[in-house]
Order: structure tokens, then C-alpha cells, then sequence
């Protein structure tokens, strides 16, 4: 089974495009809807764009309204809606598979490590929304039977990102040389996710899903580091920048993974090293 065609709704965004980028670079037969484009906020004119593209793609969702633009009741509406109409759709014209985009803010501020049973306790509008989004995919898939992947997403970095995650903003400050400002005494740890794994990781997951079945997975490496090392490791390459030290409200989040079940479906698959990651920068930077 090949991956010989793609529907990317959300495609001119970050993630989005580089999904794009790499399918098109392996002769992926690619159609790539911006949210201007394809507005799922308006159930007729998203039907009439989409129905004579699904019946022979995979759908890759990478759509909806990020918590840095706003968090709040009517984002989660929208966000809601725009999958709730998708799914309308989807259940008259189904692909061949569907992997939507979620995220871990699904599990709120957690405790321990990470699995994808963890309970689920969103303490921000768009893990509400995004959790909500994912029942609504789990219904439909029940429905029409084709194989769904829900890839619970972190902190994506890498060429592109225009600042918006932590490494892009460290890397942005030292190239303005401006100020960087760290929360807390950089003892959290995350587990960063390169974006450059993502389209490989959609493709390998299609390519061993079976009828019928639906995937959750927690995209991670498995490996957190300290936040304080790995501004280490950004100003090593990079240079460095002045640092402001505020003092958070909270004790340290630390954001830990087991990713077992991810490599039991995809036992070959080797994660970017944060070190190769951040070289994506280079020709920005440089």
C-alpha cells in the first residue's frame, strides 16, 4: 500500500506546509487547502470545494484557530464547528484514511509520565475544544470504517514557526538580540518535536493502519530535557542572548512521554535529536 495522494487542510500553515512540502518532494500527489480556501466554517462552500477530492486521498487535518491568537469561548465554538462540519461532510464522502492534529493540552497540567490513557483534564479552551474535535473524528470513523490516527502533538519546533514556540522564540531573541524571557529557574521539562518528523510520521502511520481501526498517539520522542539545557544547547549554536528570570505562579510542569505505544506501531522510527533539530534555523539565522 503506497500513499499515492494527500488533502491537507490547513496547508499554508506551519506545520501544514512543511506536511506538503515533504509529500511533494516524494511525488505525493498533494492537495493543500488554506482556511481561506477551505472554510469549514461555512458548511456549503467547504462541501463544494472537498467533494471531488477525498474519495481516493488520505485527509491530513492540520486546521483550526491556535491558542496564541485566542483562547477563549467563541475559539472553541469555531473550532468545534469547523470539525463538526468536516465530519458532515466525511460521512458523504469518506477518504481513505484520516489523521487529524490534536495536541497534549488535552491532559491539562499533568503529573507523572504521559501515556495516552492518561486522564484527560484540558485547562485551556483549545485542549477543551481539541479533545472534542477528536470524539467527533472517533464517531465519524465508527461510522464510515476507514482508518483514523489522532497524533497528540507538544511544543513543534523548527524553520518557520515564526517565533511562536519557545525555541523559535530563544532563536528569534539572539538573532534581534533582544531579551529572552525564561518562567521559572528552567527546571521544567518538555519533550520538543521537530516538524520535520511530522510528515514522516503521517506517512508511516498510514502505511500500517488497518481497516476499521482508530490510533491515538502522544508524538514525542520519550526523551525530556530540561529547559534550561536546552537554551544551553540553542545558545552553543547560535550565540547567546540577555536572559529575564521571572518567577511563575506554579511549581515546575513537567511534560514527560511514554511513547511505547507509538513505536510498537512504528518500531523503525528514529525522533530528530534536539541538537540536528535546531539547525533547521541555520539559513534564517546565518
Amino acid at each position: 500500500m503506497l500513499l499515492m495522494k494527500a488533502v491537507i487542510l490547513g496547508g499554508s500553515g506551519f506545520i501544514g506546509s512543511r506536511i506538503v512540502d515533504d509529500f511533494e518532494s516524494k511525488g505525493i500527489d498533494c492537495i493543500s487547502f488554506s482556511s481561506s480556501q477551505c472554510n469549514l466554517e461555512d458548511l456549503s462552500a467547504a462541501r463544494a470545494v472537498l467533494i471531488h477530492h477525498l474519495t481516493d486521498a488520505i485527509l491530513v487535518i492540520a486546521v483550526g484557530i491556535p491558542r496564541l491568537k485566542a483562547d477563549n469561548t467563541e475559539t472553541l465554538c469555531r473550532n468545534i464547528q469547523m470539525i463538526s462540519h468536516l465530519a458532515e461532510i466525511l460521512e458523504e464522502f469518506p477518504p481513505v484514511g484520516i489523521l487529524f492534529l490534536s495536541t497534549i493540552e488535552v491532559y491539562g497540567t499533568p503529573e507523572g509520565v504521559l501515556t495516552e490513557d492518561s486522564p484527560i483534564h484540558p485547562d485551556t479552551q483549545y485542549g477543551v475544544a481539541k479533545y472534542t474535535c477528536e470524539l467527533i473524528l472517533q464517531r465519524l470513523q465508527r461510522r464510515i470504517s476507514v482508518p483514523l490516527d489522532i497524533l497528540r502533538l507538544p511544543g513543534v519546533y523548527g524553520r518557520g514557526d515564526k517565533g511562536r514556540g519557545m525555541i523559535g522564540a530563544v532563536i528569534g531573541a539572539i538573532e534581534q538580540k533582544q531579551t529572552f524571557t525564561l518562567y521559572g529557574d528552567g527546571t521544567d521539562l518538555r519533550d520538543f518535536l521537530f516538524v520535520g518528523d511530522i510528515p514522516r510520521i503521517i506517512e508511516q502511520l498510514y502505511l500500517t493502519a488497518t481497516e476499521s481501526r482508530c490510533g491515538i498517539f502522544n508524538i514525542a520522542s520519550g526523551y525530556s530535557q530540561p529547559i534550561g539545557e536546552i537554551l544551553h544547547k540553542i545558545m552553543l549554536r547560535y550565540g547567546k542572548c540577555p536572559l529575564k528570570r521571572e518567577s511563575p505562579y506554579r511549581p515546575p510542569v513537567h511534560l514527560e512521554f511514554d511513547n511505547r505505544r507509538l513505536l510498537n506501531r512504528l518500531p523503525d522510527l528514529v525522533m530528530t535529536p534536539l541538537e540536528q533539530g535546531i539547525e533547521d534555523y541555520a539559513a534564517t539565522v546565518e
